[in-house]
């Protein structure tokens, strides 16, 4: 009955610290993976994605920076 309760309060603390870090070990893992954040932009074609992405971050495309589809 004790060690009951013991595996049920590991098993609780277990799953509020893997809910409380998910999204770091996310970042972390795809960071291991080659992964690297990016910024995202939305539009509803290409060209319109592309000047949105020119408007709001106009340093962002040095010359290594490809558009989705044109790699």
């Amino acid at each position: 009955p004790a060690s009951g309760v013991v595996v049920g309060a590991l098993a609780a603390g277990l799953h509020l610290g893997l809910s409380a870090f998910t999204p770091d070990i996310r970042r972390w893992d795809l960071r291991l993976r080659g992964y690297r954040a990016q910024k995202v932009v939305a539009g509803p074609d290409r060209d319109t994605a592309l000047l949105r992405l020119l408007d709001r971050h106009p340093p962002t495309l040095n010359g290594d920076a490809t558009v989705m589809g044109a790699a």
